[in-house]
């Protein structure tokens, strides 16, 4: 049987997996240089809030709307 260039589900989960696990190495490396910078972290954390806020305003205005 010729490769036909198909992945099964199963080898794209297990690829999946390895690259979250390569980023949350590369995370955990960077957490030490990410705190030093307050500044980005008030950034994050501001643009996380708005993020959340912005999803609430749109559930409320449509349950609001669907009534």
């Amino acid at each position: 049987m010729k490769n036909s260039g198909y992945t099964s589900p199963k080898g794209t989960l297990i690829i999946l997996l390895f690259i979250k696990l390569n980023i949350l190495l590369l995370t955990i490396k960077n957490i030490e240089e990410i705190t030093r910078n307050r500044e980005f972290l008030y950034f994050l954390s501001y643009t996380i809030k708005s993020i959340s806020l912005k999803n609430s305003f749109k559930r409320v205005s449509n349950y609001l709307y669907n009534k």
